[in-house]
């Protein structure tokens, strides 16, 4: 699309390389409707094909993924969010992304705003610079997330099969936000 005024686009999100003890990968997409959203003032938009993310700190992604297989006492060893660009967009772009502190994280039908949700302790910062671009259809890395997952793990409460939702909230870098 190209157009600047709008935020950054967002689709294709996968959890990856999550590895705990005993040692496996896991690798998780959202699978419901409902598991993914962006939200713009005080609205969830849960139906939309595509998520906006930074725009001057007004756009904010929460995703969850569903069943992840991850048992009690595991140790994360590494642990990734993969995005990829629903558009061609020359902005700045910077999220803190953190885990929905609960247990078993619900969906963004009935678990409430993203930005209203309680928050992991730890956290990682994900920035890109408008000189590195997004083009459509590539994928984008987020830092390093395993000590993110690591506290939602390690919390009482959880067991395998649970759900986590990552919480990517933007901080004001500039007007424009990105289409994923």
């Amino acid at each position: 699309r190209g157009d600047s005024s709008l935020p950054p686009v967002l689709n294709g999100v996968v959890l990856a390389g999550v590895s705990g003890v005993p040692q496996q990968n896991i690798t998780k997409r959202v699978q419901f409707s409902d598991d993914d959203t962006w939200v713009e003032a005080t609205a969830n938009h849960r139906s939309d094909t595509t998520l906006l993310l930074g725009g001057d700190g007004h756009y904010h992604v929460g995703l969850r993924f569903f069943n992840v297989a991850i048992p009690p006492g595991a140790t994360i060893q590494r642990a990734r969010l993969y995005l990829t660009s629903a558009e061609t967009i020359y902005k700045n772009m910077r999220v803190t992304v953190y885990g929905d502190a609960v247990p078993n994280s619900p969906d963004f039908r009935v678990g409430g705003l993203v930005t209203a949700r309680d928050r992991t302790e730890r956290a990682a910062v994900w920035s890109v610079a408008s000189s590195e671009g997004w083009i459509p259809s590539r994928e984008y890395a987020s830092p390093e997330l395993k000590e993110i997952i690591q506290e939602l793990v390690d919390q009482p409460g959880w067991v395998a099969n649970n759900a986590i939702s990552l919480l990517l909230i933007a901080s004001p870098s500039d007007a424009t936000p990105h289409r994923v």
